[in-house]
This record gives structure tokens, sequence and C-alpha cells, in this order.
């Protein structure tokens, strides 16, 4: 069976590491994969090329000629390999892939849900509606975006299927690296490190971190926040983050907030982190949640898309309401305080990743629904 994956670019976003991993695990037995994409971070594809996966890339054109030009080097990359079936990710594909089947009704499309469907753009939503009425199937990566799927497409609702994002399991963080992972950010082994990781896209919850901050390093001196993200891509990034540093500026803590920047693999924080921290109000199934439990690092997040899914309060974490400081300060607080707690719930949810959520798992997925198409 041969299907053909479309996405902008292979980066390390979320959705792009889920495409990766999708490429790189899927049965070889049952499908043979291949990527096209208009380019991206060249390790991500060299990760896809070394698996064996084939890339096309696809051509850039003037903007008004653009999703024509597209449309048509898909349909030459269908018709010359005999794909039987695309796999869209993210919504420029998500709107485009679906199309081939005016010229080529027997080609099966499935499209991707990786958040809630109520945070696109008005303008981009209509379109995604449009479309989808073609796709054969919708996969949500959270059973909260199928729901919003529901709700905010309902020409798509008895399409949907829920396939969690998955995790490639890491090696444990052994204590040697644990140590030098806080040297390199200064923080002793008293120190109560907490990672953020997070873009600075709008919704990730960044305003609302010098508060917490505030509260926490007055309850627990030795408290200490690293925040490590795109901070410089595009103007969105680069205002949210002058706007995060001028209020923890203003706050007096900038000796207890740092900012990193964009780091290479979550693992640089994650290793040194007690306790990873997110306050988003926009996500699907978070990866950097997924990646710091793998590691056995517990987690407090707000209710945000599959949030609680993933997380089971007083297990593995704790999961707050949107907003919710006061709860969130008090679980940073009982972690800080308690080691074991620390160990504990770390343990859990490294066991947790490994049962449910593997690459393995994901990608069996993926192919049990492209069989079911085909």
């Amino acid at each position: 069976m041969r299907v053909l994956v479309a996405i902008d670019g292979l980066g390390r976003g979320g959705a792009e590491r889920q495409a990766r991993l999708l490429l790189a695990r899927i049965p070889r037995d049952r499908v043979t994969a291949r990527l096209a994409c208009f380019g991206g971070d060249a390790d991500e594809i060299e990760r896809v090329t070394a698996a064996g996966v084939a890339v096309d890339r696809l051509p850039h054109a003037p903007r008004r000629i653009w999703p024509i030009r597209v449309l048509g080097e898909l349909r030459r990359i269908v018709r010359r390999e005999r794909i039987r079936i695309v796999q869209a990710f993210l919504p420029t594909f998500d709107i485009l892939a679906p199309l081939l089947r005016v010229a080529a009704p027997e080609l099966r499309v499935v499209t991707s849900r990786r958040n809630v469907v109520d945070q696109l753009p008005a303008s981009r939503l209509r379109w995604v509606r449009r479309s989808g009425r073609l796709a054969c199937a919708v996969v949500a990566n959270s059973e909260a975006v199928a729901e919003s799927v529901r709700r905010f497409e309902p020409e798509s609702a008895e399409k949907v299927r829920v396939i969690p994002n998955g995790i490639e399991l890491p090696d444990p963080v052994a204590p040697e690296e644990r140590r030098e992972a806080r040297a390199r950010l200064n923080a002793g082994e008293e120190t109560f490190l907490v990672g953020y990781l997070a873009h600075f896209r709008d919704g990730k919850g960044h305003e609302r971190l010098p508060e917490l901050a505030a509260r926490l390093v007055a309850a627990l001196p030795e408290s200490r926040i690293v925040v490590a993200g795109d901070d410089r891509s595009n103007h969105t990034y680069r205002a949210n983050a002058a706007r995060f540093r001028e209020e923890v500026d203003r706050r007096g803590l900038a000796s207890r907030v740092a900012t990193l920047g964009p780091i290479p693999e979550s693992r640089t924080l994650l290793a040194a982190a007690d306790v990873s921290l997110n306050l988003s109000d926009l996500e699907g199934m978070s990866n950097a949640l997924m990646e710091s439990m793998a590691l056995g690092i517990p987690v407090v997040a707000t209710d945000a898309g599959g949030a609680r899914e993933l997380i089971a309060s007083e297990r593995d974490g704790a999961v707050v309401a949107r907003g919710d400081l006061d709860t969130a300060l008090e679980a940073l607080l009982r972690l800080g305080r308690d080691p074991a707690l620390r160990r504990r719930f770390g343990a859990a949810a490294r066991e947790r990743i490994s049962r449910d959520f593997s690459a393995d798992r994901m990608a069996a997925a993926y192919a049990d629904l492209y069989q079911e198409l085909a």
C-alpha cells in the first residue's frame, strides 16, 4: 500500500515531529510511505531519508497560481508513484489534499487535526470545512480535538478517528547527565527547577508565567523557572518574548526566570528539570508534556486539549483549570517540597507513556486506518 505524507516542511514543531515519526515507524510490511514537502530542517529530513523514505520537494510559485501549481505537482507524484492514500498534516494540506479527489475520486485522502478546531482563524476554518467534504477520514490526536471537529465541522463528524500522538521512549536521565545539565543552567542540587517548553506563539501561557513565578519564588525561594522555545522566527514570537522578558524584569525576577530560546532537543532542559510546567490555552495533544513524562518528569498543566487524556492527576502529575494560578501554584509547591512525590509521579508518568503512547503504537494505528480505507 503506497502512502504519500504531505506537509509544509519537517521541523521541530509537534506536528512536524509526529509526521517524521509516522514516516520512520510505519510498518514496512504493510505500507510504503514517501514524503512531499517544501523543505524544512535538514536534520529532520535526514532522519526521514535515513529510514528509507523518499522525499519529493514541492515547488514554490507566485501566490496567484500557488494552489494550482502545488496541486498539479501532488497529482503528478500520485500518478507516477501509484499512490493510493494521501495523508495530510497541518492546515495547508488539510485544505489542498482533499481537492485531489476532484480529478481522482478513487484516491483516499486522510486529513489531520492537531489542535481544537475553534482555534483556527474563521477564514481558514471555512476552507477546511469546504474541502473536508472530500476527505475520506479525519485523524484527531485526542478525544478533545475529535469533539471539536464534531462541533465545528459537522460535515466531517462521521469521519473522525482518534489516533493519539506517539513518542519514542528515551533512555532515562542518568545521575551524571542530570548533574551536568543542572550545572549548565547554574542550578545547584538544592534548586527546585521548573522547565517550561513552549514556543512564544499566542495562547501558550507565557503571559501568566511571571505572576506564577513571583508567587512560587516568594513561597519557595530556591525555585527557578527556565523557559525554552522559539522566540524569534516571526513577529508574533518576537513580540511575545519581548513582553515576557519586560514583565520578568519589572518584577525583579531576572535571576529566577531564564529563557534559553530554541533548543535542539527538549532533553537539553528536561534532564535538569524537577517538574515540567505548561500553562497553555491552546493544545491538541502536547508533545512537550509527553516528552517530559517519557523522561520521568512529573507535569503540571492546564486543562487544554488532551491534557486530561494524558495526565492522571494524583498519579503522574496535576491538571488545573486554564488561568487557575492558585491551583497551579499549590501543585508546584507540593512537588517542590516533596522529592519522593516527584520520583513517584515521574516513574508513573514514564510508565504511562511507554504503555499507551509509543511511536510504534501510533504508526500501527495509522496503518490500520489506511488498510481499512484501501
